[in-house]
């Protein structure tokens, strides 16, 4: 059995794969991490900018909790994390794979829970 080019979970009978990417992996989202790295090494950045999982004291915005589809592994919570903490007016962010949740702290007139 293989194992997930970036995070080495077992890929199962059908990996996911793409022509612009090297190696094969579990989920769309360490497919998706993968290729929005320059290589697999860049795992660390992921860490490195993810938001703090709590709002700051400041915050006085909405929080809301959203169901994700497809989350995987704790790559797809990092990815999510990473993505979701970049967008302007999101305060936080927390994603489970566990739970295939992400909750989300953010201002509501900058950004809306759609």
């Amino acid at each position: 059995m293989t194992t997930c080019t970036l995070c080495d979970l077992p890929t199962g009978a059908d990996p996911h794969t793409s022509p612009d990417v090297d190696g094969e992996f579990c989920c769309r989202g360490c497919l998706a991490v993968a290729r929005s790295l320059d290589d697999v090494d860049g795992l660390d950045e992921i860490e490195e900018r993810r938001p703090d999982a709590e709002p700051d004291d400041e915050f006085d915005g909405e929080t809301a909790f959203l169901h994700v589809d497809g989350m995987h592994c704790a790559t797809c919570e990092s990815f999510l994390e990473m993505t979701a903490g970049d967008q302007p007016g999101v305060a936080a962010a927390e994603a489970s794979y566990a739970t295939d949740t992400i909750r989300v702290d953010y201002d509501p007139d900058a950004v809306s829970a759609e």
